[in-house]
């Protein structure tokens, strides 16, 4: 787990900053200087493009993740099938591309009636398409070497940070709402391209591929795993943005404005599943690959335990801070009605952290094809949901619908690890967490501070993470943690 640790850490920390970037954009100048449907808009336009980066991406990434060990050492077949994979992404584009204008006005009627302003601007949902699939690509080849800090910096921190800068250069007048758009997507472009070039001067390898040594057996494997991941990861992206799309079309831009930013705020819960799943795809691809079920087990055990246990921490403090929150933010009350949203999204993300990797360690075993059946009824299911609860509950529908479909796959995929694999990733420390999060969250909800909301928000986040964390070191909960705060008081004694 060192290297688990080690990276996880900095990505953390580098997905914590760009949190709060995050924050300060979405919850502070968006609402300051944007109206609630350009909010929706914008969301909308970058949820459409990013929901088809699998089908562009073709499932190349992860199968670069899982045979790269194969050929990591050579460098012609490092080059060679990096480049080929490159070549398979354009053509997925070029398909996707084909599609949308071949359809263009019946997506038009698609949106007409309630997001008609969407309209205008399908073409920057292309362009985030375009790079997000390229950045994917270059992002798993430096995952595949175990980095995960470099993809984890644009992700996470330049990308908010520019687009930070282009809201205040349109809050300030410098630039119109379209330049705005256009330069969001300029954004999305450079950021691909800082990657591409920063991963191939620390990794390199080489440009012109020799076809000659691409055997029929990779290339069977290629296509055939590549079209498991193909399905496997539109899946998701569907699961994950499907609500904004069906809002947009249901309530309005508006409604989905809301409903986005509340997503955003939930969303910190399961923030550094990200950095954790990244960095043990390449380790469950080498585990896989020896018949080690014993580090298998290890790692889906410790992942879980401790992702459950920060999941559970960011929750509590999310949801007992949640009334000074909106006292802070601009138009605040607007956003306000999306509490229960954020509610059951952060409780759905919970679930999601407490079986760890389990996702990941079944993209990589003998089993991953039961995960398209999990899956496809998820899919099939939060489509169903969506289409019946958000006319009726509106944004609160599609929250429901995200913690219904959710449940439901986590506990699949733990009965089918369980039963086929025998490994459980729950222990006893879960139990522990239970009872120190309900008796951390019910201190703290009912706790009345005094001050402004920006100063209650600052002490009651202290008070509940240095709560939580005691009983946690004392309770000796998780060794990684403990290790941690050994090592900090170290530090402080030394000092």
């Amino acid at each position: 787990m060192g290297v688990v640790i080690k990276q996880s850490f900095w990505v953390s920390f580098l997905t914590y900053i760009g949190v709060a970037l995050g924050y300060v954009s979405s919850l502070i100048l968006f609402p300051a200087y944007l109206d609630v449907d350009q909010i929706g808009l914008i969301r909308l336009i970058q949820s459409n493009g990013l929901m088809l980066v699998p089908i562009a991406a073709m499932g190349m990434p992860n199968t670069l993740i899982k045979y790269f060990p194969d050929f990591s050492n050579d460098k012609d077949s490092k080059g060679t099938y990096f480049i080929l994979q490159l070549f398979i992404i354009l053509i997925g584009n070029l398909i996707l591309i084909g599609l949308v204008y071949l359809f263009k006005t019946d997506i038009q009627e698609i949106f007409a009636k309630r997001s008609a302003a969407y309209v205008s601007y399908i073409y920057v949902s292309i362009i985030v398409l375009i790079s997000q699939s390229l950045f994917e690509q270059f992002s798993a080849y430096c995952r595949a070497h175990l980095n995960i800090i470099i993809p984890g910096y644009f992700k996470e921190i330049h990308l908010r940070l520019v687009n930070m800068i282009l809201i205040v250069l349109y809050g300030l007048g410098i630039i119109t709402f379209d330049l705005l758009i256009t330069f969001l997507a300029i954004n999305y472009i450079a950021t691909t391209i800082l990657l591409a070039t920063l991963t191939f001067l620390k990794y390199p390898f080489y440009l012109i591929p020799k076809l000659s040594i691409v055997s029929r057996e990779w290339l069977n494997n290629l296509i055939r795993f590549g079209s498991y991941i193909l399905v496997l990861a539109f899946g998701n992206s569907v699961i994950l943005n499907l609500g904004f799309l069906l809002t947009s079309t249901y309530l309005g831009l508006e409604a989905n404005g809301i409903f986005t930013t509340c997503v955003y705020i939930a969303t910190v819960v399961d923030m550094p599943k990200r950095a954790t799943s990244q960095i043990v795809s390449p380790l469950y691809a080498q585990f896989f690959k020896k018949d080690d079920l014993a580090g298998v087990q290890n790692l889906y055990a410790k992942s879980s335990l401790n992702l459950f246990l920060i999941s559970i921490l960011l929750a509590i403090g999310i949801f007992t801070n949640l009334e000074d929150l909106f006292a802070v933010i601009p138009k605040g009350a607007i956003f306000q009605t999306g509490t229960v949203a954020i509610i059951l999204i952060g409780i759905a993300k919970m679930f999601n952290m407490g079986v760890g990797t389990s996702g990941e360690l079944l993209v990589f075993s003998d089993f991953r094809n039961y995960n398209l059946h999990i899956l496809w009824v998820s899919t099939i299911l939060m489509i169903i949901l969506n289409v019946i609860l958000i006319p009726i509950m509106g944004i609160d529908g599609a929250a429901l619908a995200m913690l219904l479909v959710v449940t439901l796959s986590v506990f699949a995929r733990y009965w089918l690890i369980r039963k086929k694999m025998k490994l459980s990733p729950f222990s006893f420390g879960h139990i522990q967490l239970l009872f120190i999060g309900g008796l951390t969250f019910a201190l703290f909800y009912f706790l009345e501070l005094p001050g402004n909301p920006i100063l209650r928000i600052v002490l009651r986040s202290a008070l509940t993470f240095i709560f939580f964390c005691t009983f946690v070191y004392l309770l000796k909960v998780s060794e990684e943690v403990n290790a941690i705060i050994n090592k900090a008081l170290k530090i402080l004694r030394i000092k």
